[in-house]
């Protein structure tokens, strides 16, 4: 014997039998709005440029599917680090109607960087030059360095940077 269920919802002030088929389409509608609402948040909180929220969740609705939800939040990532000035990122919409996800990011470098990392592989360089030096006065059996030679060398590691 099988039993049978009956739904009832409140429409209007008044309660209405509603049929299971109906019941799971409202519920899956329901779990469907909740699941994009929470993965919109957390691209918005992760993109960081506040504008125009209600149209860009529009917008992200539209064109956001299960299957680049992945891809978007991790070029996002990548796309914000490359851009940590929010002034010169895109505009929130912009980036979605253009489908940027989809673009290369390109991460730019800073010269002040480069300058330093420079710098110090001269210095690094430098230094094994020296301590080479060294070694080879201690190594070789039959040449020692005299106390000068030694004090030009440290005097030269410690002053020439």
């Amino acid at each position: 014997m099988k039993k049978k269920y009956e739904f009832y919802m409140k429409v209007d002030g008044e309660n209405q039998m509603v049929e299971l088929n109906q019941l799971k389409k409202i519920f899956k509608e329901i779990i469907n709005d909740d699941l994009d609402n929470v993965q919109f948040e957390q691209w918005w909180k992760l993109y960081d440029k506040k504008r125009a929220k209600v149209k860009v969740k529009k917008i992200f609705n539209r064109v956001i599917n299960s299957k680049n939800v992945g891809e978007l939040m991790e070029h996002t990532k990548q796309y914000v680090k490359s851009t940590p000035d929010i002034q010169y990122r895109k505009d929130p919409s912009t980036y979605l109607n253009q489908e940027s996800w989809n673009d290369v990011v390109i991460i730019k470098t800073n010269p002040e960087d480069e300058a330093l990392k420079e710098a110090e592989m001269r210095e690094k360089r430098y230094l094994q030059k020296q301590r080479m030096k060294l070694k080879q006065y201690s190594d070789d059996s039959n040449d020692y360095a005299s106390p000068k030679e030694v004090a030009d060398i440290l005097k030269n590691m410690r002053f020439n940077k």
